[in-house]
């Protein structure tokens, strides 16, 4: 009887001293958010790829990821709530400066936010229904039901817009997330849904599958001139059947912020390091996801380094880890 007690007392003890490790293992990681553009957004399901490889592949950290958006996770970098998030270049150029300015008002200053690596532009969507009466952009007028996911979506859809003579306020605005668009715009709720982000969009490609839609067409010319003049915005084409044959029946031009993995620069310098190396190193984990999971690369990142205007900050761990794979900084 003593002998089972004994021997059940020090299995005991050894589970608890097991658990105990364990838990101050856990302890000893760093919990990393991974801020998204919402759950109906290719970036949710991109940052779940990442966070699975940052959490196999980088020992001192645990991430997490959750729906939010551009303006949402730049708080987040300011505050620490958010370490890792979906940002795009216009946050970047407008949040440090507290003079307005995209989705930002007049006041806000937020002096955080650091490049991780830079991803593809996000070309602007707006899509009618097939029978729509609005067959192109100027037709929409002072009745039309237009919805965006955010601020931040309502400031990058008005400069397309302003160039085909559409006025800010010209229309009925609703803020619904991108989800809740496609299943106002399939109820009759809604005459154009306006979504960007990485293509082809998670939640365009839902609806296309319920519901014969199309893309309306920016003119071509407006859109070249409207990206001269607004260094932080970039073109990208929607190609031709991207949403099933026939949507669009042809390539189309539009343009749109360059997406961005961003981080806060409280981010310890040698995980930021470690987690651009994970993910670069495991880029065939994000393309299973999603296709915009090529653009993960140090030669994606080198060509935006090169193309955009402004430059903006980079992580100093990500910058280090990128130098090492032969970027080349302005600075």
């Amino acid at each position: 009887m003593r002998t089972r007690v004994l021997l059940f007392f020090l299995g005991f003890m050894f589970f608890v001293s097991g658990t105990l490790a364990t838990m101050a293992a856990g302890a000893d990681k760093k919990q990393i958010t991974i801020g998204t553009w919402g759950t109906g957004d290719a970036s949710y399901f991109l940052a779940g790829a990442i966070s699975r490889i940052l959490n196999a592949k980088v020992p001192q950290v645990n991430s997490v990821v959750i729906p939010a958006s551009t303006v949402k996770n730049t708080v987040g970098f300011e505050n620490g709530e958010i370490l890792m998030g979906w940002t795009q270049s216009e946050a970047l150029h407008f949040a440090p400066k507290g003079e307005g300015g995209g989705p930002f008002k007049k006041g806000e200053i937020y002096k955080k936010g650091r490049v991780l690596l830079y991803l593809s532009p996000s070309p602007m969507h707006a899509v009618v229904l097939d029978k729509s009466k609005i067959k192109k952009i100027t037709d929409i007028g002072k009745n039309t039901r237009i919805a965006v996911f955010s601020p931040a979506s309502l400031s990058t859809a008005q400069v397309p817009l302003r160039y085909h003579g559409v006025k800010d306020g010209q229309y009925k605005l609703q803020y619904l997330d991108k989800t809740a668009q496609c299943e106002a715009l399939k109820d009759g709720n809604l005459d154009v849904m306006f979504q960007s982000g990485n293509l082809p969009m998670t939640a365009v490609q839902q609806v296309a599958r319920e519901v014969k839609i199309r893309i309306l067409h920016w003119d071509p010319e407006l859109i070249k001139k409207a990206v001269r003049e607004n260094t932080n915005f970039v073109m990208r084409v929607i190609p031709k059947d991207t949403y099933g044959v026939g949507t669009p029946e042809r390539d189309i031009l539009s343009m749109g912020t360059l997406i961005t993995l961003g981080a806060s620069a409280d981010l310890d310098e040698k995980i930021a390091y470690d987690i651009v190396k994970a993910i670069l190193e495991n880029v065939n984990d994000i393309v299973a996801v999603h296709a915009d999971g090529k653009l993960f690369t140090a030669v994606n990142t080198q060509y935006w380094i090169d193309q955009l205007v402004e430059q903006f900050p980079f992580h100093p761990g990500a910058k280090r880890y990128l130098k090492e794979k032969g970027v080349k900084f302005r600075d």
